[in-house]
């Protein structure tokens, strides 16, 4: 909750920043990616990738492949201790 008021959207209003940096982060995010373009929120494409099958394959090889990983990162410590 405390970050929310931290992160800052746009270089345009960062407030720590001179009008010469807010420049030359711009034109580094127009040279780099779409990350200035705006773009507003759309429920039907959230729609959309509900309906996409490629969206579930993900994940469903991200849970099957995580599960298994994070159980034995996270509790295999605590077995092992317990038995010694």
């Amino acid at each position: 909750m405390a970050a929310y008021g931290f992160v800052i959207n746009y270089p345009a209003t960062a407030k720590f920043l001179t009008s010469e940096e807010k420049r030359t982060v711009l034109s580094r995010l127009q040279a780099d990616s779409d990350a200035i373009d705006e773009e507003q929120f759309q429920w039907s494409e959230v729609i959309n990738a509900l309906k996409d099958y490629k969206v579930w394959l993900y994940c469903f090889a991200f849970h099957t492949m995580s599960l298994p990983l994070y159980t034995l990162s996270l509790f295999l410590v605590s077995q092992l201790s317990a038995q010694l």
